[in-house]
């Protein structure tokens, strides 16, 4: 009994330094995330908005804008916030990465829209919520990744231009492959989406961009989509990401083998 215990022991924690070994390199972060609120009257815009760049590039992000304006009969909120977790916390660039927690999370809304011909009535309004996350890594082996999570959106038909979209991507820096290459969007009531996601594949030896980037937007007046008579945007027009990305190595000829010793020996124990 002794001696299986003991191969068990050796033929799990054998394998150790290679499950320890499942990461890649960090070779850059560009995390952002911007809101704001704005409205002109035939001159000079009045606004109030925000950008939070990723400065401490390689340590953990998280950025909240939310910004809101009750001025001259507009009144608007937009909101943003992006952050992203590295596994293990805060490599650094150039340190170990073997994963990320990747969110998001936008609105727009204009409660009260004063668009019109009138000296003192506006000819542009408009709320955004904007957050955009980009990390790149690199592997010097083939491995398993993962990414799993949920994503939605969401817009009204006010008679204002409302959208909100997404893009999420991993992309082989180069080749140009894209393993992940998908984007929603709905504009003015149609296109909502809510989807749970599990996508996973193995990727070669190289370098690779992940993005998650969300944006939510009400506008009226002189807009570049046309002209639209308010600005008015209802409810919160909303599209958020939760997810968690990974990688991990592709198991050897080897440590198959030696896995399943290691099963047959805790077997055999259990009869």
């Amino acid at each position: 009994m002794r001696s299986r215990s003991l191969a068990l022991f050796v033929a799990f924690f054998g394998l150790s330094p290679l499950l320890a070994s499942a990461q890649g390199t960090l070779l850059w972060t560009d995390n952002r995330t911007g809101a704001g609120v704005r409205y002109s009257a035939g001159g000079p815009y009045t606004d109030r908005w925000g950008l939070t760049p990723d400065t401490f590039r390689g340590t953990n992000y998280s950025a909240i804008q939310d910004h809101w304006m009750w001025d001259d009969g507009f009144e608007a909120r937009g909101f943003a916030h992006l952050g992203a977790t590295y596994l293990p916390s805060s490599p650094g660039l150039g340190g170990p990465f073997s994963g990320a927690i990747l969110d998001a999370c936008t609105s727009a809304e204009v409660f009260a829209s004063d668009i019109g011909s009138g000296v003192t009535q506006h000819d542009f309004e408009v709320a955004w919520g904007w957050a955009n996350g980009h990390i790149e890594f690199s592997i010097s082996r083939p491995m398993n990744w993962s990414w799993i999570g949920g994503w939605q959106g969401n817009t009204y038909n006010t008679g204002a231009y409302n959208e909100v979209s997404a893009i999420h991507e991993l992309i082989d820096l180069g080749t140009g492959f894209a393993y992940v290459n998908e984007a929603r969007a709905s504009i003015n009531g149609s296109g909502d989406w809510v989807e749970y996601f599990s996508r996973s594949g193995t990727i070669p030896a190289g370098t690779y961009r992940l993005t998650w980037s969300h944006e939510s937007l009400v506008a009226g007046g002189y807009t570049v989509f046309g002209f639209y008579s308010t600005a008015f945007g209802g409810a919160p027009l909303v599209s958020c990401i939760n997810s968690e990305f990974r990688i991990w190595d592709v198991p050897a000829p080897s440590s198959l083998a030696l896995l399943g010793a290691a099963g047959c020996v805790a077997a055999r124990r259990r009869r």
